[in-house]
């Protein structure tokens, strides 16, 4: 049986997805595993390297394919409602194709924790930023690291902040705790599937039914590109999408329970907008 499923979001990321895999099959583990990638209707050689892989690798890997779509928003949320759907295990987590792991034993330590700690839904640790010319950076300094405390009891403290740092898609680990609630998958409809948002959604969502915990160990590369959806004039579609996407959630989501926190990010986003325009 196995315990963990990777979900590895693909698309046109032929230069790095390589590197992603090898660095998902270099690791030790003491546990079964799934890797399920999802080509995002690529455009470039992707899905030939993810076939390859599943080729090679039968055992561990299985390759699906999504038709990229005109969409309203960007992203890769209907690439992972397809993987999610299919992760019947215990564990999962996500890795962006242009991602990697450079810690063998992160999914290993990952899983000890979860197994060994039951209320926490979600472990995530310290990862570096690689930017395209090159320059890595630790997304997280030690001096950083004092300002927060290792643990986040509850959603309430997620949403408001400070208690742990924030954590990118490579770096987290879920308790798969939703997979046999119909109201979540109901949830991933394709009429709100825009709504959600990856990383951020995920981890509320797992927050609201347990503990997160931060390791202080750098265990993942989140690679940084100049040619990213956000940038230049995007930064204002982008700030209004966040918005909408908080008021969504606070409203379907969490029924309004949370909505003074939703409402304090709401204004942090509000005033990202007013120093967009102010420049």
């Amino acid at each position: 049986m196995k315990k963990l499923t990777i979900i590895v979001l693909a698309y046109n990321q032929e230069k790095y997805l390589s590197q992603c895999l090898d660095s998902i099959l270099k690791q030790k583990v003491n546990f079964s595993y799934q890797i399920l990638i999802g080509n995002d209707g690529s455009s470039d050689n992707s899905a030939f390297i993810a076939q390859a892989y599943a080729k090679k690798y039968p055992h561990l890997v299985n390759f699906f394919f999504t038709q990229r779509s005109y969409r309203k928003y960007p992203g890769d949320y209907i690439n992972f409602i397809n993987l999610y759907k299919k992760s019947k295990t215990d564990y999962f987590c996500v890795l962006d194709g242009d991602d990697f792991y450079i810690d063998e034993n992160k999914l290993q330590i990952q899983v000890d924790f979860l197994e060994k700690n039951i209320p926490y839904t979600f472990v995530g640790h310290n990862y570096n930023y690689l930017y395209s010319d090159g320059k890595i950076i630790a997304a997280y300094s030690d001096d950083d690291v004092l300002k927060y405390k290792d643990t986040c009891e509850n959603l309430t403290q997620f949403l408001m902040g400070g208690t742990i740092p924030y954590m990118a898609t490579s770096s987290i680990m879920f308790r798969n705790v939703f997979k046999n609630d119909k109201i979540f998958n109901d949830y991933f409809s394709q009429k709100n599937a825009h709504m959600y948002f990856g990383d951020f959604i995920r981890t509320a969502l797992h927050a609201s039914l347990g503990k997160g915990k931060y390791i202080n160990k750098i265990m993942t590369v989140y690679r940084i590109h100049d040619e990213g959806e956000w940038v230049g004039k995007n930064y204002f579609k982008k700030i209004l999408q966040t918005i909408l996407f908080f008021r969504f959630h606070s409203k379907y989501t969490f029924l309004n329970k949370h909505t003074k926190e939703f409402n304090r990010l709401i204004i942090i986003e509000l005033k990202k907008l007013f120093t967009f325009f102010r420049r």
